[in-house]
């Protein structure tokens, strides 16, 4: 049987801090506080599904601004 969906591409702490333009520490603390989504565990390290993260950024769009 054909697999017909790709494997989601997964994301290190770095590489999502990179694209929310925060540090390292600030993507920690935001999971710690349930304001982004945590991590999946693959062999004891951290990584997120691109789209969960997208997912996270189109919400966060959608939101009221912090300045106006």
């Amino acid at each position: 049987m054909e697999q017909t969906k790709t494997n989601p591409r997964l994301l290190t702490r770095n590489e999502v801090a990179a694209m929310l333009g925060v540090s390292r520490r600030t993507v920690y603390n935001a999971v710690e506080r349930g304001e982004f989504p945590a991590p999946i565990d693959i062999f004891g390290m951290a990584r997120w599904e691109e789209q969960t993260v997208l997912d996270f950024i189109k919400k966060a769009k959608k939101h009221k601004p912090l300045y106006s």
